[in-house]
């Protein structure tokens, strides 16, 4: 067990963390953290201001990069966010050493998939609820008596003009407001024996209110029956009957059925598209904790080298992260890496190779490193 010596106690905003000394903090020497320890050498807790705006366990991930030089991150947990941790306790981390945990990705497409499956068993619910609507509505509507106009058009007095906030409708006064005869349309028609219009209060569009509600307002003049898109409240277009002067039953206001298949069609489309989103971050982020485990093996068998070129095939990455190549655990890490970007891998793996004077080469085109046990996945060769 280490002794209390061995131990740094930090206070960071009242919540207690243990580091120890060696090897934690020692690998940074310019941490603030390490800084602070070198500073008081006794048992006591070290006090640390909690971020103004963070989060204290922000702090943990500040101890894994002093611990691992690696941050893992789930998806809750903002990368931008414990980069500046990072940077106020004087860390400055390369965005390869922030991997998002990719153990998270399958649990989230199966909750994606249960939200849509039961997204669309509550549409298709709904559809069935609607049909059934309409045919009841259908066989217990009374018959609309057919009224005949003289003549191949409507003359002038047929007609009835509204202006409804600016918007003109026109109306015919036999049979559609004859049929509804307490209706302010009608009252209004009545009042007014010319052709000119009248004019109508229309909603308040600052308010929320929408000009073309007037249409389901004549729908139901005309057809004692509305059918509204899924998009149009219920609600408001009832306030607007009631407005003048109709009073709708529920069964006489009816969702559209025909929209259904085509938001059914759009859901597929964004659950795919979101799928694919969730896949090729997936196969980013598998790439570069490919590229750090590699680059890791690299370092460590240049170690043992004599400075020529260094090449490592995948199955010893495997050996020198998991300590073994066994069938079982050669299978564990494929499938970690299997969708690996391989675009994302080699960029990186180059430009890491660059900054420590190495030029990177890797496996040839149209093969799969990690299936190929004999070939190298990637040589280094130093820089002239």
């Amino acid at each position: 067990m280490a002794s209390g010596s061995d131990l740094v106690t930090f206070n960071v905003g009242g919540k207690i963390y243990q580091v120890l000394r060696e090897p934690t903090l020692s690998l940074h020497p310019n941490s603030l953290l390490t800084q602070l320890a070198e500073d008081k050498q006794d048992d006591k807790e070290i006090f640390k201001q909690a971020s103004d705006k963070g989060d204290q366990d922000l702090f943990k991930y500040v101890l894994a990069y002093h611990r691992d030089r690696k941050i893992i991150l789930p998806p809750a947990v903002s990368m931008a966010a414990v980069q500046q941790e990072l940077k106020r306790f004087g860390l400055d981390v390369k965005a390869e050493e922030i991997v998002p945990d990719e153990a998270y990705f399958p649990s989230m497409l199966k909750q994606i998939d249960k939200v849509v499956a039961n997204q669309k068993k509550l549409l298709q619910d709904q559809q069935k609820q609607v049909v059934i609507v309409q045919f009841i509505t259908l066989a217990t509507s009374p018959p609309v008596t057919e009224q005949k106009v003289v003549g191949p058009m409507a003359s002038g007095s047929d007609l009835v003009t509204f202006n409804v906030g600016g918007k003109i409708y026109q109306v015919l006064r036999e049979p559609t407001l004859s049929l509804h005869p307490n209706s302010l349309l009608t009252q209004l028609a009545e009042d007014k024996q010319d052709d000119k219009e009248i004019f109508v209060e229309g909603p308040d569009v600052s308010k929320g209110g929408d000009q073309d509600l007037f249409n389901y307002v004549l729908a139901y003049h005309r057809d004692r029956k509305i059918i509204l898109p899924p998009n149009i409240s219920a609600a408001a277009v009832q306030q607007e009957l009631k407005r003048f002067g109709l009073d709708a039953k529920t069964e006489e206001m009816v969702r559209d059925g025909a929209y259904y298949p085509s938001m059914l069609k759009q859901i597929d489309q964004l659950v795919a598209n979101q799928k694919n989103l969730l896949q090729k971050q997936q196969n980013q982020n598998a790439a570069a904790h490919l590229m750090s485990i590699t680059a890791q093996a690299l370092m460590e068998k240049s170690a043992k080298g004599n400075g020529e070129q260094i090449s490592i095939s995948f199955d010893e990455v495997v050996q020198n992260k998991f300590g073994s190549t066994s069938s079982e655990q050669r299978s564990f890490a494929f499938s970690c890496f299997k969708g690996f970007e391989q675009m994302h891998f080699k960029e990186s793996m180059a430009a890491w190779a660059a900054s420590i004077g190495y030029q990177a080469t890797f496996w040839p085109h149209g093969t799969n490193p990690l299936r190929n046990k004999d070939s190298p996945m990637v040589s280094l060769t130093p820089v002239a």
